[in-house]
């Protein structure tokens, strides 16, 4: 018998067991003709069963029951049934047993969501199901819903029922410690490091390179706290929903008897909306992140402001109006939000303490056009979980002139997609010009070259181009959801014929990795490393060149989280 011919026989041996042997579940068969009712009760890990685990027969039909505010889509985990979208209220199609051995299966828009049939107890969450979660921009299916930076909490989440609405309290108690090899500028939210020409002087009149300062932070100002309300029994007309955040990022208070020990931060809003939904519809009203490149990557390290911020991830939260249409397994977005840019080369930043305008709120608002954003994506299936692949737009412009303006303008990709259980692949890619409402461009949006003397009209003003982006690899090793490894890097790369001087920052990219250990189901320990690679250039006679200062840094992070 020949190679070829012994292949062809253990292929047909292998598709013939197949055949033969049954398998847990089927749409057609005989059944009982009382089928057993699962019914679908919140996205709380198993406890959005009830029962957990169902004790069913061989040859009796089940079927899951949507009672809850939200969409769902239910698997079997072997492959034996995918039973579809089932909206609020919906009853599924009949899955008949064939066999009394235990069977799992899961919601693929909610994976934490996992159940049982005849099994002795319900199942714990896989690391891929356990450690999906809504991350920073990743518009949930239904409803409003909490956000959680890393591995979110399955269990024990604080809900009631106020009148006709669902209220749930959530949030995150973060401390942060840091330590850093060098200058930054960020500090314990670390944004590019400062150039190695840089001096420190200190209080007794020594001065040191940047290079070689280093600082310990401890701080708790990222921790957030949060409001989601949705309604306890949705109609089948349009409901109403809604979520309210904020963190304690806000600026220090100016207090000439408190000590600059950095820890009373006040409050800052991060967001708040609220949103109609029908069927497939969303339309949100409200603060929230831009529809422009919504991922971010995982990190307990920034919270107040999203890891890559002016090293390739573009973000902002921003009042808007937006609309979300979802046709299958297509996301349609598009929507107006303010248009606000605050370029310190263009505009005077308000005074200190102050929260009205006296003048102009921006050269953005004062062009009296909104920013334009929208965005297409496919969300389909991959190995048991929801994927994502996207292209957004964006268009603004702010007025510089009596006559002129200077357009904002990006287009940016963007892509969730999991390998399997133990592997998922996410990040985003743009190109673009006057990029700083998003700290695109290395938080450079127009160059200016200023006149003499000062007071003068500047001699050039014009937008800046740049191209940047980052990748994320999550690597979960066990099946318990308990640990997670994240792998990435990131750059953000302004066009250096775009640039003026006075506007020198040509590239700055970072590394990064870090551990995430689930102590308990709330508390997660999280170890992060990254380096900072930041490089300048330098200006003769208005012509770019040579190099200027760069610098590099290398920044350890340990967070402690308690998610509630």
């Amino acid at each position: 018998m020949t190679r070829l011919q012994r292949l062809a026989l253990i292929i047909a041996i292998v598709f013939t067991a197949r055949l033969v042997v049954p398998t847990h579940a089927s749409a057609q068969g005989q059944g009982s003709s009382t089928p057993v009712t699962i019914s679908i009760v919140g996205t709380s890990g198993p406890g959005a069963y009830t029962p957990n685990t169902a004790p069913v027969s061989t040859g009796t039909a089940v079927v899951w029951k949507n009672n809850d505010s939200r969409t769902h889509h239910i698997v079997l985990d072997d492959g034996s049934a995918d039973l579809g979208n089932l909206q609020p209220g919906a009853t599924s199609r009949a899955v008949t047993l064939n066999s009394s051995s235990p069977v799992t299966f899961h919601c693929t828009i909610h994976p934490s969501m996992v159940g049982s049939i005849n099994g002795s107890a319900p199942p714990a969450a896989s690391a891929s199901q356990a450690t999906s979660s809504y991350g920073y921009g990743e518009t949930p299916d239904t409803g409003a819903q909490p956000e959680f930076p890393g591995i979110p909490p399955s269990q024990n989440k604080i809900e009631m029922q106020a009148g006709a609405y669902t209220v749930r309290l959530y949030g995150t108690l973060l401390l942060n410690t840091s330590r850093s090899s060098g200058g930054l500028i960020g500090q314990d939210v670390p944004l590019w490091t400062s150039p190695s020409a840089g001096n420190v002087t200190f209080p007794d009149g020594t001065v040191g390179h940047s290079r070689d300062t280093h600082d310990l932070i401890f701080t708790m100002r990222q921790s957030i706290v949060g409001l989601a309300l949705n309604p306890a029994n949705p109609g089948a007309g349009w409901s109403t929903s809604g979520r309210i955040e904020t963190d304690f990022f806000g600026p220090r208070p100016v207090d000439t008897f408190v000590p600059q020990n950095r820890a009373l931060n006040t409050p800052r809003l991060r967001v708040a909306y609220f949103q109609l939904e029908h069927k497939r519809t969303r339309i949100v009203f409200g603060q929230d992140k831009m529809i422009l490149a919504p991922l971010d990557p995982i990190s307990l390290s920034h919270v107040a402001l999203p890891l890559g911020a002016t090293a390739g991830d573009l973000w902002a939260w921003l009042p808007q109006i937006r609309i979300d249409v979802r046709p299958s397994i297509f996301v349609l977005q598009a929507g107006v939000l303010r248009p606000q840019f605050g370029d310190p080369r263009l505009e005077t930043p308000p005074a200190a303490g102050t929260s009205l305008d006296t003048g102009a709120s921006g050269l953005g608002e004062r062009s009296t056009q909104p920013f334009y954003q929208g965005r297409v994506a496919v969300e389909p299936h991959v190995f048991g979980s929801k994927a994502s692949i996207g292209i957004a737009g964006h268009m603004g412009r702010e007025r510089i002139g009596v006559d002129r303006t200077l357009r904002s303008s990006a287009v940016a990709f963007d892509a969730n997609v999991p390998f399997g259980h133990h592997l998922i692949a996410r990040g985003e890619a743009f190109n673009g010009s006057n990029l700083i409402p998003f700290q695109g461009g290395i938080a450079q949006g127009a160059a200016v070259q200023a006149a003499t003397p000062a007071t003068a009209p500047p001699l050039a003003i014009q937008a800046i181009h740049s191209k940047g982006g980052w990748a994320e690899a999550t690597v979960l090793p066990d099946s318990h959801g308990k640990n997670a490894v994240y792998i990435g890097l990131g750059s953000d790369r302004p066009k250096v014929s775009t640039l003026l001087p006075g506007s020198t920052r040509v590239e700055n990219t970072f590394y990064w990795i870090s551990y995430f250990r689930k102590l308990t189901d709330n508390v997660t320990a999280a170890v992060e490393w990254s380096q900072w690679h930041f490089h300048t250039i330098t200006f003769t006679n208005g012509v770019a060149g040579p190099k200027g200062p760069d610098n590099k840094a290398d920044v350890v992070n340990v967070s402690f989280a308690y998610q509630f």
